[in-house]
């Protein structure tokens, strides 16, 4: 019993130096308090191990700590021999700041934490309850200055408006066609000096405030607005002619080339190596890499090569529908190295940028408000796109634009987050798919075609075409105006409360679906519309997010999404020189955590319960703040801090009722399957749609989405597999009828692809994709590394053979159309 405990209190210590790093110190003999809280002076002799010590700091505004702040606590702990069974040792002290009353405030709020959690790894629990009483006793301080003396308060803060705004404009002057050439020569040799140094640092002003959120701030405030301030990047922008590159194209430039990437990609290994966002994932050495300048350089890549697979930063968790394929003949074409995408991803402008000139033709993120549409090359992100649409204020719509629904994950490309179902929660709008009004796609031949819902066919097939079908160039997007939204969030059990409301709504949905009441269809799904969910899975707890504002009514939601028709645009051809190259030398990839693998689950869902506070905050915001999606940051550190695998699996709500609670009584039970989890999942909600391969097909009506990861198997030194975690995917797939997201993994790690079988899951709908695929790709440029994954097979009668789709298709596919279920059997 002893050697446990000593285990445990080991790999606790563990997952804290991989959370706090250089923060957590040992403390030495001399330095040890004399006393411990909640304990008597004489337990002191009975610290089973060295004795640690953490500094505790309010949190700022951005949710990291702030050490400026005007008082801070030292937290200083020791394992007992039996904990955590028994308390630990604890002395709390004040940095600055703080009276003697307020440590014994503090130290009690500590001892009251102990008790609640005896038994639990709980030293990350108080470090946390500890700077939740540090931020409400920042909160208490600034209130009572309000009330003491506000004429004070109002002149400080006016003074400090007015410095931040003076340093802000000091960075820069307005930016002018007149001023615009001088600052294209400044930027120019800024960055090669830059690429001297070989410093690498990411640009970009999505921390910032904005023009716009200033505006709406002082005008909030009742104040004259004269001029919005500046920030430190706001004269960092161009929109560089075709024929005039930043940077000359010779061989000595490489170097340059690898900073401005590294500017762009930040820490995945695109556009060098061909491997995910943490380096893993990687594709073989001998495939290539395509970098184009524009869309003609990229018709002759694909001329030029047997197989082809668009990329774009590497958000991917299946190498082998990832990989273009294993040899020479194969490439990955980087979609953001198109020009028009890298110089905008790397001096980003603000839309106020057009006030004063006019928009380029080949900018790419073109907005037409009147027809509340936006045009976007492939290449850009969708955090790019929904930033920029929330700025996009000066003209038609104050207070700017939005997608109707975008993703968690935001910093994939929008080619690949369309072309993989990408979705968020609203059973209005669906998936980015089902936003779309027309896809411009370069087929394998080299030429370009604009599809539209006009041809249903090539429609349903390229909504959700995971790459198969051609490389996407531009999509035609919906937008809608910001409004005001207000954001609540409820907490509870998952398995109980959550689950329980979730089967109701099944039930309920099941019952109507059965009379046809279709206004009490809408009024049951209305329940689910815009709502979210994280699942803590280790301590079986939901936080559940609810929107709501004046568009969102029950007679909006849809139980299937119709594909909408606009005209058809024209296509043309591509056929100029080529740029590829092999892939430089491996990065060492992201290292795994120890901790993470051997450590306390619940230990860990708490520590990325407080990560995730920021994201549970109430109140009334615009579209873009209000609706989840990863901050930056957030981004930063999920990509940094250890690497993970991503599966989410899509369960039709018929399904619901019936399987949730038997997963949820396995996930709960004496297996203790969610010791395999240690970040929460996240549960979304979505109608259903005509795409053949959306996981959400609209045979089976509306879907919920639960988005879990592996943190474990990439931070055990043998990599040994997660099983703990991959059976509860297997449970959803095989007891629920899941489907697995096409983006994500899954496909090897927990279940056999050979056993994955896509007939029964997609039914006709997968031989009329592979219809589609042998029309608009009859020799299979695109059909990735798993190209056994991605075979189509059907027979002309039930007793008769079974052939390759491809070798009867004028029986088993109606003329450039869908699948023919009357002559032919999908197999």
């Amino acid at each position: 019993m002893e050697q446990q405990y000593e285990d445990e209190q080991s790999m606790e210590i563990e997952a804290l130096q991989s959370i706090f790093m250089d923060d957590l110190r040992v403390v030495s003999e001399g330095s040890r308090p004399v006393t411990w809280n909640c304990c008597s002076a004489s337990s002191a002799s009975q610290a089973s191990s060295d004795v640690y010590a953490v500094e505790v700091w309010p949190q700022s505004d951005d949710g990291m700590k702030d050490e400026n702040a005007e008082f801070g606590v030292e937290f200083i702990f020791a394992h007992t021999p039996s904990y955590p069974d028994e308390a630990p040792l604890v002395h709390v002290s004040s940095i600055r700041g703080l009276s003697k009353q307020h440590m014994e405030e503090c130290a009690r709020q500590v001892c009251d934490a102990i008790e609640e959690n005896m038994g639990m790894s709980m030293m990350y629990t108080l470090v946390s309850v500890i700077q939740e009483w540090l931020n409400g006793l920042d909160m208490e301080k600034q209130e009572a200055s309000l009330a003491d003396d506000p004429a004070v308060l109002e002149k400080r803060r006016r003074e400090e408006e007015e410095a931040r705004i003076a340093a802000l404009r000091a960075h820069g002057h307005q930016v002018t066609p007149e001023a615009f050439a001088s600052w294209k020569k400044a930027f120019e040799d800024e960055m090669r000096e830059k690429a001297d140094g070989f410093k690498r640092e990411k640009k970009g002003t999505y921390g910032e405030v904005t023009g716009k959120q200033w505006f709406l701030q002082q005008q909030a405030k009742g104040e004259d607005v004269d001029e919005a301030p500046r920030s430190e990047d706001d004269e960092d922008f161009s929109i560089i002619d075709e024929e005039e590159d930043i940077f000359d194209d010779d061989d000595d430039d490489d170097l340059l080339d690898q900073l401005e990437d590294q500017l762009q990609h930040g820490n995945c290994g695109m556009p060098y190596r061909l491997s995910n966002f943490q380096g893993n994932f990687e594709c073989p050495m001998d495939v290539r890499v395509g970098k184009p300048h524009n869309l003609q350089q990229l018709g002759e890549i694909l001329n030029e090569f047997d197989k082809v697979k668009a990329v774009g930063n590497g958000h991917s968790f299946n190498k082998e529908f990832l990989c273009a394929g294993n040899g020479t003949d194969s490439i990955n074409i980087v979609m953001t190295e198109l020009d028009d995408t890298r110089k905008y991803i790397l001096a980003p402008p603000s839309p106020d940028l057009w006030l004063d000139m006019e928009i380029p033709d080949d900018f790419p993120i073109q907005v037409d408000e009147q027809a509340m549409t936006v045009n976007i090359s492939a290449g850009i992100t969708q955090r790019i796109l929904i930033d920029y649409l929330s700025d996009y204020v000066h003209w038609d719509e104050p207070k700017g634009w939005t997608l109707p629904a975008f993703s968690w994950f935001i910093d994939q490309t929008m080619a690949g987050a369309v072309a993989t179902g990408t979705h968020g929660s609203s059973m209005r709008y669906g998936s980015l798919s089902s936003q779309i009004l027309a896809m411009d796609m370069m087929l394998a031949n080299g030429t370009i075609i604009t599809i539209t819902p006009e041809n249903k066919h090539l429609w349903n097939a390229a909504g959700v075409h995971v790459g198969q079908l051609g490389i996407i160039t531009s999509l035609l997007m919906r937008i809608v105006p910001q409004q005001a939204v207000e954001k609540t969030v409820y907490e509870g059990d998952f398995q109980g409360e959550f689950s329980d409301y979730v089967q109701k709504v099944s039930s309920d949905y099941k019952q109507a679906l059965e009379i046809g009441d279709v206004d009490l269809i809408k009024e049951i799904l209305f329940e689910l519309d815009e709502t979210e969910a994280f699942w803590f899975v280790p301590e079986n707890i939901a936080w559940v997010v609810r929107f709501s504002h004046l568009k969102r009514q029950p007679w909006f939601v849809k139980e299937n999404i119709a594909p909408e028709e606009i005209p058809q645009v024209e296509a043309f051809d591509a056929n100029p020189d080529m740029f590829v190259f092999p892939q430089n030398e491996r990065y060492q990839p992201l290292e795994g955590v120890p901790a993470m693998a051997a450590g306390d689950s619940k230990m860990w869902s708490r520590f990325f319960r407080n990560a995730l506070e920021t994201y549970a905050t109430e109140g009334t915001f615009e579209s873009r703040k209000a609706y989840l999606s990863m901050i930056d940051q957030g981004m930063s550190m999920h990509a940094g801090f250890s690497p993970y695998n991503q599966f989410e699996v899509a369960i039709p709500l018929t399904n619901v009722a019936e399987c949730l609670p038997r997963v949820l009584d396995v996930v709960y039970g004496d297996e203790k399957l969610y010791e395999g989890f240690r970040t929460p999942g996240l549960v979304r909600f979505t109608p259903g749609e005509s795409f053949y391969l959306s996981n959400a097909q609209g045979d089976k009506g509306p879907h919920m989405w639960i988005n879990l990861e592996d943190y474990v198997t990439f931070s055990d030194p043998n990599h040994t597999p997660n099983e703990k975690f991959f059976k509860v995917i297997r449970l959803f797939v095989e007891e629920c009828d899941a489907r697995l997201h096409w983006g994500k993994a899954g496909f090897q790690e927990a279940v056999d692809s050979t056993d994955y079988d896509v007939v029964e899951k997609y039914g006709n709908n997968w031989c009329s994709f592979g219809c589609a695929v042998h029309q608009l790709d009859p020799t299979r440029k695109f059909s990735s590394m798993n190209d056994t994954f991605w075979e189509f097979y059907a027979k002309t009668s039930p007793n008769g053979p079974t052939a390759e789709l491809s070798s009867i298709m004028d029986t088993c596919c109606l003329s450039n159309g869908p699948f023919n279920a009357d002559a032919c059997i999908c197999a």
